[in-house]
Parts: structure tokens; C-alpha cells; sequence
């Protein structure tokens, strides 16, 4: 890929012991004046989450200011997108009428449908302008740590005890933040930067252990160890070589890593040492017929058991839009009475639905086949083949967008197997898949300047 300037083959940013400080790549975080104020707008656009109004469902500040950009961006854009970028666009619209088809096949109700449809619609929307104003590093950065502000503040709002909101999103967003901010400060990723990273990484690792918050603290562990590879030379260049020999060894090794947290957190919370509401939690969530481990995953997504169900009656087709079936819903309560808790029993068992429950899944992937059928799973298998491909690129460290990646490649796996797509995922995503759209380039797309006064664009955006 080129960049303004010519064509140039950029090596590793790390070689031997420190960085290769002559290179360009190392100025990433010094935008040019002309580009100044654009990265503080950039900056400031997340902050349209924490408003939002009710109109098919719910639609954030951001996303309103987008819809009214795209028609300019389209007329004034004059560079096409990039292959891999029209291949994401594609693969959204093929889960957009995937979607349709299921939900005229099922007779979805109007209301339903509709927010199924413009949730796939301003995700779109939201990617296309993100590919449109994300085209360099400093951008990029600028919205990293922006959204991730943002997002800290949304969380708290919606969760006001600290151990619930440091759950759900305190705990991830203010480590990402807080490595953004030292990106930005210090881009040049010397093997002291990096391992700094990773013993930042390990300590929010422990504070989410001891705030029970399982799943920030295994994909803070697995991001721990791609940060503190890349402070070891030789370990980092092992792991390269590797991955590009024997792909499916290094991400057996990544699940391995993943279940040796697990078993340690089973041994801790079982002892005692994360409180009784850890060990009483661990208690009600394990399986007696099945591997402890994988126990504490299947319990803690009871949801599965619904999902499933649902995909193994009708694999192509989904149920469409805000899939609703009682017989799917009974499966997930019953599966509650076996594995879950009493207070989780209590609380699905109280909730009242006007119609049919919906069918309960809490997963990307899964979310996606049940509503839109197979092409919905097919987007986020593609997404994972990305993150893959993105986190292995990353690891040259090429530039500051890298260390982005191998923070947040581990959270983004987990979300797409354990998480619910929930509104603020569009902007979330949209953001994510430039950002390893990036990772995946041959050469990164730099816009690092070697001076206050000169900038270079990516060729195509």
C-alpha cells in the first residue's frame, strides 16, 4: 500500500533492544496544524453517546451528526475505499437482508423489524464515515482515547455502583484510555514502553479479579502477555514466526492461556479470596458434568442453551428481528433452574413481556444467526478471521495503532462469543473494524509526520 511520498518497505518499529527512533513512525502523535482542529472534532464526537434520543430504537448524538455528514463525505470523497473496506460493507449488507428476508418470512412485528433494520443501517452508516474521517494515525488515536472517555462515562450513568460499572465498561475503558493517552504521549514502543504497558495491563488484570469482573480480567491477562511478548526480542520474534507457520497453535495457546486463568480464578474464588459473592456465584454456576472451567463459561451464559436451540431448528433462516418465541424462552429458564443462581432465577422469572419473550442469547454471533440466519454468523466469522489477522500483523509494530490491537483484540473476541449486541456496539464496532482494518494492511496506513508542517494522507481511504 502507498502512502503520499512514494512506496516504502517500513520495518519492525522494534529491532534488538529499543525502537527505531529514526523512522517517521515515531512522530505519530504530533498531528499537523491543519490537522489539529480535525483531531480535537474527532476527539469530541464520542462524547455524542452520552445523549440520545428514542426513535427506533435508540439513536446516540454521534450517530445523528453522521447521518448528516454521509451525504457530504459521499459527494466531496474522491478516493474509492479500500478492498477489505468494501468487503466489510458488503458483508453488512448481506447480514441487512438476510434480516429482511427472515423477518418476512416470520411475520416480525413492524416495531421490531424497523429497530432490526437501522441497527444494521447506522452501523453502516457510522463504518463509512469512520473510514471516511479515521485515515490517520493521529485521528485514529484521537477517537480511541475519546470513545473510551466517553464510554467510562456512559457506563457510570447507566451502572452507578463501582463494582457493576468497573464490569461493564469502567475497567476496559479506563485501560484503554490510560495506554491511548501513553501512546499518543510516548509512540515510539521501546521494550521498556511496551512492558510498562503490560504490567499496567497486569494490575487492571487483578483489580478486575477482586472486583469479580471474570471477563475483563481474562482478556486483560491475554492482552498482559501480547504487550509483554513484545518487550522480549526474541519471544516476540518466536511468536511471529509461529503464528505464521502454525496459526491454529498460537490461538490453541491463547485459549489454553485463557482456561489456566480460569482455573486459578475457580482455586481463588473457591478459597475465598474474592469475597463470598465470588464464591457464592462460582458455586451456583458450576456444572457437575462438565469441566469446571468450562462450567463457570456455560453458567455464566445460560443463555446459550436458548440460542442454540434456536439455530439447530432453523440454521439458514433466522427468527428475525428481536427474535420472539415463548418455547425458546422456557429452554433458557429452565436452563437457569439447573445452573443459575437464585437471585438470577428470581430476576428472569419477574420480568413481564407484552407477547412472546424474546429469545435470549448474549452473543454476538449467536444474536446475529438466531435473528438474521447464517449469513448474520458468516459477518462475525469474518470479524474473528480480521481480529486474527489484525493482532498477528500488530505484532510488528509498525505503529501506534498496534498496540491498540494487541489491547483490545482478546476483549473483542470475547464480545463476539459472550456479549450482546447492544446499541452502543454500532459506534463501538464501526470504530473497531477501521481500526483492524488498519492492522491488516501490508503497510500500515500512516499519516505520521516528520514535522509540524507536513502530513501525509493515506492514499486511499
Amino acid at each position: 500500500m502507498s502512502v503520499t511520498g512514494g512506496n516504502r518497505n517500513i520495518p519492525p518499529a522494534v529491532s534488538g533492544n529499543l525502537a527505531v527512533e529514526s523512522s517517521p513512525l515515531v512522530m505519530a502523535s504530533v498531528p499537523a496544524r491543519s490537522d489539529l482542529f480535525l483531531c480535537i472534532a474527532i476527539f469530541a464526537l464520542p462524547f455524542g453517546l452520552l445523549t440520545e434520543v428514542e426513535f427506533i430504537g435508540r439513536i446516540f448524538l454521534t450517530e445523528m451528526l453522521f447521518l448528516l455528514l454521509m451525504p457530504f463525505l459521499l459527494l466531496t470523497s474522491r478516493a474509492p475505499l479500500s478492498q477489505l473496506r468494501r468487503k466489510t460493507l458488503w458483508l453488512v449488507a448481506s447480514w441487512l437482508v438476510a434480516l429482511m428476508v427472515a423477518d418476512f418470512y416470520r411475520n416480525s412485528d413492524a416495531y421490531d423489524f424497523l429497530r432490526g433494520w437501522a441497527k444494521l443501517i447506522f452501523l453502516s452508516i457510522d463504518f463509512y464515515v469512520l473510514c471516511r474521517l479515521l485515515t490517520t494515525q493521529q485521528r485514529m488515536l484521537a477517537w480511541f482515547v475519546g470513545w473510551n472517555i466517553a464510554y467510562c462515562i456512559f457506563a457510570w450513568q447507566e451502572f452507578p455502583e463501582f463494582a457493576t460499572t468497573w464490569k461493564f465498561g469502567v475497567g476496559v475503558g479506563s485501560l484503554n484510555t490510560v495506554v491511548g493517552i501513553a501512546t499518543m504521549v510516548w509512540p515510539r514502543r521501546s521494550r521498556y514502553f511496551m512492558l510498562l504497558l503490560s504490567v499496567i495491563c497486569i494490575g487492571y488484570a487483578i483489580a478486575s479479579l477482586l472486583l469479580n469482573a471474570r471477563s475483563s480480567f481474562l482478556a486483560m491477562t491475554v492482552s498482559a502477555f501480547f504487550l509483554g511478548i513484545c518487550s522480549l526480542s526474541r519471544a516476540r520474534q518466536l511468536l511471529i514466526d509461529l503464528w505464521d507457520r502454525h496459526g491454529l497453535i498460537v490461538i490453541i495457546g491463547a485459549i489454553a492461556m485463557a482456561y489456566v486463568a480460569g482455573s486459578a480464578y475457580i482455586v481463588g474464588a473457591g478459597a475465598g479470596l474474592f469475597g463470598d459473592e465470588a464464591r457464592q456465584k462460582l458455586e451456583a454456576q458450576r456444572l457437575e458434568s462438565f469441566d469446571p472451567v468450562l462450567g463457570i463459561l456455560a453458567g455464566g451464559r445460560p443463555e446459550s442453551f436458548s440460542s442454540w436451540a434456536a439455530i439447530a431448528d432453523s440454521p439458514i433462516i433466522g427468527h428475525g428481528s428481536w427474535a420472539r418465541n415463548a418455547e425458546y424462552f422456557n429452554i433458557y429458564i429452565n436452563a437457569l433452574r439447573t445452573y443459575g443462581s437464585a437471585e438470577t432465577i428470581r430476576e428472569a422469572e419477574g420480568k413481564i413481556y407484552v407477547g412472546e419473550p424474546m429469545i435470549p442469547t448474549h452473543s454476538h454471533i449467536f444474536g446475529a444467526w438466531v435473528e438474521a440466519g447464517l449469513i448474520g454468523a458468516v459477518f462475525w466469522v469474518f470479524v474473528l478471521r480480521l481480529i486474527f489477522r489484525s493482532m498477528r500483523r500488530a505484532l510488528d509494530l509498525r505503529a501506534p495503532t498496534d498496540v491498540l490491537i494487541l489491547l483490545t483484540g482478546a476483549m473483542m473476541i470475547w464480545d463476539v462469543f459472550f456479549s450482546p449486541f447492544g446499541a452502543n456496539e454500532r459506534l463501538s464496532w464501526a470504530a473497531a473494524l477501521v481500526l483492524l482494518i488498519f492492522g491488516n494492511q501490508e503497510s500500515p496506513p500512516v499519516a505520521d509526520v516528520a514535522s509540524c508542517t507536513t502530513s501525509r494522507q493515506i492514499s486511499s481511504s
